[in-house]
């Protein structure tokens, strides 16, 4: 992307630096900038807007962003809170192997799970000037998203743990592990495939979290049961939407942005076998997530080392993508495994399953919720959903919510935008959200 120096004002309200990057990709460069109109600080993502691949995850971007609040409405509507409660998803998942005790189990689980939170929230984005209604260009030429700002990512938070000699203990790695298949789950409830899930892509927001652990009131008490006070908490959240894609959606190969080492191996056997084009799916994300999962135990890519080699050999991915693909090694030799064991023999079990080469033997983000490493999880969100309800049954509680760190700026007449609109389609107002 083109360079400049000093600070920019963006349609007369948001204010960026170039000293201030927040992260920089091959068609877009992120930002720390300043809302002028209220003083809060934001992610201003800037594409560059002379390439076609710039224009696409913009737009791209914009148009599964508008279908996920759609999508969000019409759950919250029907259930009352935003929650992980598409029917269709949970009988696909299920088919996967999932029967009774582990269906029961997702079931209650994915009824207590509040997904809004999975992604980085989207503010605000350049409009064509002659269709105010569309995303685009702005008159000068600036193509842009506002998003709101988060702190480290995932990848910083592991490079500082590396540089510190610090490694994360086993109950963190797990609590990663749940937050990193819960956002997951999200972004799948509702109907889509990041495609490019990486320490990178998840950024950590640090929250005050809701009491949620109740302290039962004694027998002869009439009192409601008292809590334990709030605490701060750590909320993982995915970002850069630009290569999103409808799951089941058909993608050009050529137009497919992958980070080698996270990649799946399907994907790299269609690159190897030139393919024109492929169908998305969800297991494709748990590929990538069981990736991330090994970068926290290990401080780095687990396969960058053999990436790296393979590469001075022939100057290209070629061959890196080709042992990805066709390989009959172990993805998790026995060094790798003998570390997971050491962690716990349930997420050595799980990863394993996460990392299968075969798709159709790769566990789905269901089975992986239900797995016997999250019981405990599992169990203290089924007790914070309780104890949520019976808060909310109570008439003489109540409570000042507080306020969002940024306010969204009000896109309603692009919010409704079908969810399988072609990439190179225009978005149009008109065009409904319907769920799947």
């Amino acid at each position: 992307m083109p360079r400049w120096t000093g600070k920019k004002i963006i349609s007369s309200r948001y204010q960026i630096s170039s000293k201030r990057i927040l992260g920089e990709g091959s068609s877009a460069i992120v930002y720390e900038g300043l809302d002028l109109t209220n003083g809060a600080s934001v992610a201003v993502k800037l594409y560059d807007s002379t390439t076609q691949l710039g224009i696409t995850g913009f737009k791209q971007t914009v148009q599964v962003w508008s279908a996920i609040q759609s999508r969000a409405a019409q759950k919250e509507a029907l259930f009352g809170r935003q929650i992980s409660c598409n029917n269709d998803l949970v009988v696909e998942e299920l088919k996967r192997s999932l029967c009774g005790e582990d269906a029961m189990s997702l079931s209650q689980v994915v009824a207590g799970l509040d997904i809004s939170q999975s992604f980085v929230r989207l503010l605000d984005y350049s409009c064509d000037p002659e269709n105010p209604s569309e995303p685009g260009m702005t008159a000068n030429g600036m193509m842009y998203l506002v998003q709101e700002l988060g702190g480290v990512s995932l990848e910083q938070e592991l490079e500082s743990c590396r540089e510190r000699g610090e490694k994360m203990s086993a109950a963190e790695l797990k609590d990663l592990l749940w937050a990193l298949v819960c956002i997951t789950w999200g972004m799948h409830s509702f109907g889509f495939v990041h495609m490019d899930i990486k320490p990178l892509n998840i950024v950590k927001f640090s929250t005050v979290d809701d009491p949620v652990i109740p302290i039962p009131a004694s027998s002869v008490s009439t009192d409601k049961p008292q809590h334990m006070g709030a605490k701060p908490c750590v909320q993982w959240k995915l970002t850069d939407l630009d290569g999103a894609s409808q799951a089941g959606g058909v993608l050009a190969v050529a137009e497919t942005n992958y980070t080698p080492v996270y990649m799946p191996p399907e994907i790299a056997l269609w690159v190897c076998e030139q393919a024109e084009e492929f169908a998305t799916s969800r297991l494709m994300d748990v590929w990538s997530v069981g990736m991330c999962f090994m970068q926290a135990v290990l401080l780095g890519p687990m396969l960058e080392p053999r990436y790296l080699k393979l590469r001075e050999q022939s100057d290209s991915d070629d061959k890196f993508l080709q042992w990805l693909a066709c390989s009959l090694d172990p993805i998790l030799d026995a060094h790798t495994q003998a570390l997971l064991m050491a962690i716990d023999p349930q997420v050595c079990s799980l990863i394993e399953r996460m990392l299968v080469k075969n798709p159709a033997n790769r566990s789905c983000t269901a089975a992986c919720l239900t797995h016997q490493y999250f019981k405990s999880h599992r169990e203290a969100l089924l007790q914070a959903t309780a104890f949520r309800m019976l808060s909310e049954v109570d008439e003489n509680k109540e409570e000042d919510p507080l306020p969002p760190p940024a306010e969204a700026v009000d896109r309603k007449q692009v919010t409704g935008v079908a969810d399988n609109v072609p990439r190179n389609q225009k978005l149009k107002p008109s065009q409904s959200c319907t769920v799947t």
